[in-house]
């Protein structure tokens, strides 16, 4: 057998094992279309064998290759009856817990879960990652239990004890400077009876829990015997803006009972006009003093839309229009600060009475604190509500503005950041968004007189003083600074740059847990004023 060429060029190799066979099957060459060569049959055997065994080492590797996706596929289909495979690759579970969902109250809590890669199955799966409950879960029998069997990663909004704020009668009866004077019915009739006769003068509503029919009724028509029931003083000479009452809905979360961390989501107001204007004055029309469902919102107030509509916030238009009238919105907005954080010192001790039986890492909450102003720039809380209204039902404009609180609230705490930081992360991990450079503070003292020892007051804070406990607590702290977008600190509170350590004026009735993460946030403020 001869080894041949084509006269276009083509040789053994072009041909593989498909010119072997010719080859084999002819035994010669045409003089006509090749020319010959030597007759060398051990070559074109050898060549053969090169080209065939070619041809089974692809065939088996794409076999090797389907029979692997075959078996992923298989493995992908049966998950739920591999648990461990299972935790493996699902998704975050939310469990979101309410009554009548379908009406899409809750649609936009929704949505922002479902972009940051909530699957909203929770309530199928006994290891849910978060809780988002709209009504309080701690008063079912059942639920409560489960919540004190919390693992690690799981997360719930609401606190133990936060009904000690968010309780109209409870809040209104209590001493707080912000908050009109009010007193519980029936057992202080007798003494709203000799103050109202000390100032005739004054207005007066009943209001319950409930909050619904609120109206200025006389004295002699005030029901004084109904339990559960308040009667508050009338704000009188409130600011108006356009001849409308408003009132302002700050969102607050609260990230930490002991010790305590609280925020408030800074870059937005949610501002409700009265949808009556409020002069001439007539105590029979709820809709000149009354915020109602049926408010009139910010884009048809004009002095405000002026500024709205140019693409500014609610807050900043407000800012505006305060500045406009020569008046200083910055003693404003502290009010704001300094009442959300009153609120919570008086209510602190109890609410930690309630959180015995629970872990502390495994809660936060976002309520909404409504306030009015009167025209001398005077601050008055009116309530603070547990489960603030986040449906655009009425004004499909405010769906953003819901939206950006449940994310910010969310991305705070760390369930909407790059890493969850509520997931179990090795000691390489967990440096790698939080070191111990990063929680250490007071460099004077710790480099030198707390180097050797930690018995001095002043080595509390320094790193290798700390507790593992306390290091989780900073860590917290950290994270929560790191990830607080549009919100801002209020508890403890915003400090001087100048003066970081300045004690604030409730200082004596802070736990210690309570001073040293005030004092850990001044030491962080000394060395970068972003933290002040």
């Amino acid at each position: 057998m001869k080894l041949c060429e084509y006269d276009n060029g083509y040789t053994l190799k072009d041909h593989k094992v498909g010119f072997c066979q010719r080859v084999l099957a002819v035994g010669r060459c045409s003089s006509r279309n090749l020319r010959c060569y030597a007759n060398v049959p051990t070559l074109v055997l050898v060549a053969c064998l090169i080209a065939i065994s070619l041809n089974v080492y692809q065939t088996r590797r794409l076999s090797a290759e389907l029979s692997l996706v075959s078996k992923r596929n298989t493995m992908c289909s049966s998950s739920a009856s591999h648990p461990q495979y299972n935790k493996l690759i699902r998704s975050k579970q939310v469990w979101i817990k309410a009554s009548h969902l379908e009406t899409g109250y809750l649609k936009h809590v929704t949505a922002v879960l479902q972009s940051i890669g909530y699957s909203l199955d929770g309530g199928t799966y006994s290891d849910w990652d978060l809780l988002w409950s709209h009504e309080y879960p701690f008063s079912d029998a059942n639920t409560k239990q489960l919540l004190i069997n919390l693992k690690p990663h799981q997360k719930v909004n609401k606190w133990p004890g936060s009904g000690y704020v968010t309780s109209k009668v409870t809040l209104a009866t209590s001493p707080l400077k912000h908050v009109p004077k009010a007193f519980q019915l029936p057992a202080e009739e007798s003494k709203f009876k000799a103050y109202a006769k000390e100032y005739p003068e004054k207005l007066w509503v009943q209001k319950s829990n409930k909050h619904r029919g609120v109206k200025i009724t006389p004295i002699d028509g005030l029901d004084l015997s109904a339990s559960n029931t308040f009667v508050q003083e009338f704000v009188e000479k409130p600011l108006l803006i356009n001849k409308r009452k408003f009132d302002i809905g700050i969102y607050t979360i609260i990230t930490s009972i002991e010790p305590l961390r609280i925020y408030i989501v800074d870059h937005e107001f949610l501002l409700r006009f009265c949808s009556h204007d409020y002069h001439p004055f007539d105590a029979a029309d709820r809709e000149k003093y009354v915020v109602t469902d049926s408010y009139t919102p910010i884009w048809e107030i004009p002095q405000l839309n002026q500024y709205y509509k140019s693409g500014f916030t609610a807050k900043q238009s407000l800012r505006q229009y305060i500045i406009d009238l020569g008046r200083d919105p910055a003693k404003l907005f502290a009010q704001i600060e300094a009442s959300v954080a009153e609120v919570y010192l008086a209510k602190l001790s109890k609410m930690r009475e309630s959180l015995q039986s629970y872990n502390h890492n495994n809660f936060f909450e976002m309520v909404r604190f409504d306030f009015v102003v009167d025209e001398d720039m005077e601050l008055y809380l009116m309530e603070v509500n547990m489960s603030p209204n986040l449906s655009s039902k009425h004004f499909s404009a405010n769906r953003l503005l819901y939206e950006q609180v449940v994310f910010n609230t969310l991305h705070l705490i760390g369930l909407a950041s790059t890493i969850d930081h509520h997931s179990k992360l090795d000691i390489n991990s967990r440096e790698m968004v939080s070191g111990p450079k990063d929680l250490s503070v007071q460099p004077a003292q710790c480099a030198t007189q707390c180097s050797n020892s930690c018995e001095s007051a002043t080595c509390r804070l320094c790193y290798h003083c700390m507790t593992d406990s306390d290091r989780q607590l900073y860590y917290t702290a950290f994270t929560e600074h790191m990830n607080k977008r549009n919100t801002k600190r209020v508890m403890p509170p915003t400090l001087n740059p100048a003066n970081p350590k300045a004690l604030p004026d409730y200082w004596e009735s802070l736990s210690q847990v309570d001073r040293d993460m005030h004092m850990w946030f001044a030491g962080k403020c000394e060395m970068d004023h972003s933290w002040c």
